[in-house]
């Protein structure tokens, strides 16, 4: 059987593009996105593993504590961003990073 938690944030955060074609030079400055942030997270057990609520707020720390609120991702990407969270939690499945509830990158393990 497999058992998913999906958890759901939205954290404010900046960041730029600096390599951006010129069709989106825009890009290439500090812009903000309201980055949605979706977690998948594989457990075996079906009552509550993982707290939903405590998990939102556990990440929203973590990435609190290495970007700020609002967030400042220099250069990053929605891709980095995903690889960032992927590599702190071991039973992440899938996160998936939108800008503003729009386009983004999903990346699954």
């Amino acid at each position: 059987m497999n058992i998913f938690v999906n958890t759901y944030n939205i954290i404010e955060g900046f960041h730029r593009w600096a390599d951006a074609p010129d069709d989106c030079a825009y890009l290439r400055a500090r812009h903000r996105h309201m980055f949605t942030i979706r977690c998948a997270f594989k457990v075996t057990d079906e009552n509550r593993e993982i707290e939903i609520n405590k998990c939102q707020n556990e990440i929203e720390s973590f990435l609190g504590n290495l970007f700020g609120i609002p967030m400042e991702l220099g250069g990053m990407s929605c891709e980095h961003l995903a690889h960032v969270l992927m590599n702190e939690y071991g039973n992440l499945s899938e996160v998936t990073i939108l800008e503003d509830n729009y386009g983004g990158a999903t990346l699954s393990r």
